[in-house]
């Protein structure tokens, strides 16, 4: 069964000149880490959990132990780094933000060449994208409903938080394909 994708749509970006060198360096350095990931350790989640002294991860600690993920972008953001090798600390999970050669000009059409078109399939390589709205009519068919996941998680994820016009850009065929953020 084919597995959809899911995209995250950047109503707003932020431009970062470029990733840090150490950026998989970063990556490996926690997936190594995440190798330990022991939830009935206490101390060892509050010391991986503790995000900026918040108790925001707490309860996720090694929940994701050996999940891996990848995003697509079209922009590099120095800020993935820290949040990702947070959330992978304390998760176990490995999740990374690849970005596409060509930046947001060659975007529409890897997105494209993943996913597929519509009357092709795509490589499938990628599971999420950090996309614009207009990238997504060409593209809709290849990605995940998330409407039943958003109803089923509605105690985490208020819709209605989420102006209109937002959420409307995310929903073709009146279900949402895309998570605006």
């Amino acid at each position: 069964m084919k597995q959809h994708p899911i995209a995250l749509l950047a109503l707003l970006s932020t431009s970062i000149a470029q990733v840090p060198q150490d950026y998989e360096q970063c990556i490996d350095d926690v997936v190594l880490k995440s190798s330990t990931c022991n939830p009935n350790d206490v101390e060892l989640c509050r010391e991986r959990c503790g995000v900026l002294n918040t108790q925001f991860l707490l309860d996720k600690c090694c929940a994701h132990d050996g999940v891996t993920a990848s995003i697509l972008a079209y922009e590099p953001n120095e800020l993935w780094v820290d949040r990702l090798n947070d959330y992978n600390l304390c998760t176990g999970a490995k999740v990374r933000v690849d970005y596409v050669d060509g930046g947001e000009d060659a975007m529409p059409r890897a997105l494209a060449v993943d996913i597929g078109n519509g009357f092709e399939d795509g490589q499938g390589i990628y599971d999420a994208y950090i996309a614009h709205t207009p990238w997504l009519p060409s593209i809709y068919d290849g990605l995940k409903n998330l409407s039943a996941y958003i109803e089923k998680n509605a105690k985490f994820v208020d819709i209605m938080d989420i102006d209109q016009a937002a959420r409307d850009a995310s929903a073709y065929g009146g279900e949402m394909v895309a998570f605006p953020y």
